[in-house]
């Protein structure tokens, strides 16, 4: 088992403990998408949040190279839309990294499910009848975190209302 803030994740037997940081394919091998990187250059996320701890890199500079990469991978409709907010979020964990603050996941872009809510952006759960819907809050995952630093990039697209397991059925 192991924690992010307070919240605790309940690994495999045979993970270390940074296995959980790294993307996994079906076959539990190490996957890292490249969209046009070579996967060498990908950073894991243990690795990104050292490198923002170290200041050799910032929140801004990592958001801005992963809405640099989202927006190369558009056709793959892998995203139904980006954070416009993302921005204003690393600044806000620069910030509190810079008052002294601990933050376990300090500046890591990240994109989350579409069904999740996040205060201020659209939440259509892969269908055109929320299409105009904004979260007015955040829901307790996305909230979570928000308080250990990660920084939410976009909304993945899913099957419509999570009816599915293949994206074959979204509406966007």
């Amino acid at each position: 088992q192991a924690a992010v803030g307070h919240v605790p994740i309940l690994l495999p037997a045979s993970c270390s403990p940074t296995c959980w940081l790294k993307p996994l394919d079906w076959q539990g091998m190490s996957v890292q998408p490249s969209f046009g990187v070579p996967a060498a250059v990908l950073p894991s996320a243990a690795e990104t949040i050292r490198a923002v701890l170290a200041h050799e890199t910032t929140p801004q500079a990592l958001v801005d190279q992963a809405l640099a990469r989202a927006e190369a991978a558009s056709g793959l409709n892998a995203l139904i839309s980006l954070n416009t907010g993302a921005s204003a979020l690393a600044e806000q964990v620069s910030q509190r990294l810079a008052a002294g603050e601990s933050l376990p996941l300090a500046g890591l872009p990240i994109v989350i499910k579409d069904n999740i809510n996040f205060m201020g952006t659209t939440t259509t759960c892969g269908s055109r009848i929320l299409g105009n819907y904004v979260s007015p809050y955040h829901a307790t995952v996305s909230q979570r975190l928000v308080n250990a630093g990660a920084v939410v990039i976009a909304k993945a697209n899913m099957d419509e209302f999570a009816m599915g397991s293949s994206t074959e059925s979204s509406a966007y």
